[in-house]
């Protein structure tokens, strides 16, 4: 192939592609606006720190959960699991 022969993503890839470029901020901006929102509810700095320390636990728990079910996470199974804790 010629060295002139460039390749690079179009439409929905290309769009995937700079969405994900921003994945970290998202996920940061998140985080803080939870934390904001924790440390209004318990007038507290310290326990909304407590509480999203759990975070990471609490998806490692999720992915062994799905894993050992053979299950896929997907609108569904958000779905399925929101009515049946509801019930």
């Amino acid at each position: 192939m010629p060295l002139s022969v460039q390749a690079s993503f179009q439409g929905t890839a290309a769009s995937f592609q700079a969405s994900v470029k921003n994945e970290l901020w998202l996920i940061l901006a998140a985080v803080v606006t939870v934390y904001i929102v924790l440390g209004v509810l318990y007038e507290s700095y310290i326990h909304p720190i407590t509480i999203l320390s759990t975070l990471p636990s609490a998806g490692v728990g999720a992915i062994l959960a799905l894993l050992v079910c053979r299950s896929d996470l997907g609108v569904v199974a958000l779905i399925e699991s929101f009515s049946s804790s509801a019930s």
